[in-house]
């Protein structure tokens, strides 16, 4: 099973197909036992998926079907654990979604989340079709299920969250909704549900959100960011700040944006730097005691 994953992720679907044969036999028959009988039988039908949503195995219809018969069994069995069959449901979605079947792989990946909400792959799966489903329908529920996939599968996955918050700011990007109110309200609360400092590494990109009204999503989501960014990273903030101002010097309505944070950057170093003299204080009386 083991050489069949592997020859997968190097790409020989071939050789993976080859291996998957020869533990199909054993696995799939009724008087085979073990202790890890359970989990290998899994494995196999995560592997078998996994290749129908790469190298789309439609094209053979007699294995699609066949295929398609033991995720419905394997669905039905409740002897396995119920985060085995939400993988199974979620690799039905993208191939679904992969196929174009919105409906069907809406149906797959809202099964599958129900079973595991703590999946990132399964939340960026449903990102993605509810972001395909947004260019259809100009819909405010269906930008808030986009954005909560992405808002969910960043809380997940943080030590990739560098690969998923420009999948946001895209999203916070689109024209169709910068002035819904409800779509504004549902980032923030997100945005407060995940660590501050995932987006000190987007500061550059936010600073252009300013550039739009006041009133628009991109403004006042980044206001907001940057406000929580003050307040515990003011020193990071401050420089990138104090260099835009400085080529901003012909625009002084954009510099009458930006002139709040800079001044809320100051206060906070300010703070901090008294804090910080006082706990030396404190120490080196300590110190002086023993």
């Amino acid at each position: 099973m083991k050489l069949a994953e592997i020859s997968r992720k190097q790409g020989l679907y071939g050789l993976a197909q080859h291996y998957l044969k020869q533990v199909q036999e054993p696995l799939t028959h009724p008087e085979t036992t073990g202790d890890t009988l359970k989990l290998e039988r899994f494995r196999y039908l995560y592997e078998m998926n996994k290749l129908h949503v790469t190298t789309e195995l439609s094209a053979d219809k007699i294995r699609m079907q066949k295929l398609e018969k033991e995720n419905e069994e394997f669905i039905k069995n409740q002897d396995y654990d119920l985060w085995m069959t939400a993988e199974i449901h979620r690799l039905q979605g993208e191939y679904s979604l992969k196929k174009g079947d919105i409906e069907s792989a809406r149906a797959h990946l809202v099964d599958s989340i129900k079973l595991n909400r703590k999946e990132a792959r399964t939340w960026m799966s449903y990102a993605r079709l509810n972001e395909i489903a947004l260019e259809k329908f100009n819909d405010d529920r269906v930008a808030m299920n986009s954005l909560k996939g992405y808002f969910c599968a960043t809380g997940l996955q943080q030590h990739k969250a560098r690969l998923i918050i420009p999948f946001i700011l895209r999203l916070l990007k689109n024209n169709n909704y910068q002035m819904s109110t409800a779509v504004y309200n549902f980032v923030i609360r997100n945005i407060a549900e995940l660590p501050v400092w995932l987006w000190l590494f987007w500061i550059p990109q936010l600073l252009q959100f300013f550039k739009q009204p006041k009133e628009t999503l991109q403004h006042k989501t980044a206001n907001q960011i940057f406000l929580k960014l003050c307040k515990l990273y003011p020193q990071p903030v401050y420089h990138p700040l104090r260099s835009k101002l400085h080529y901003m010097r012909r625009s002084p309505a954009e510099i009458e944006v930006l002139k709040p944070i800079l001044q809320k950057c100051k206060t906070c170093l300010k703070n901090k730097g008294q804090r910080l003299l006082e706990s030396i204080e404190i120490f080196i009386q300590e110190m002086g005691r023993t």
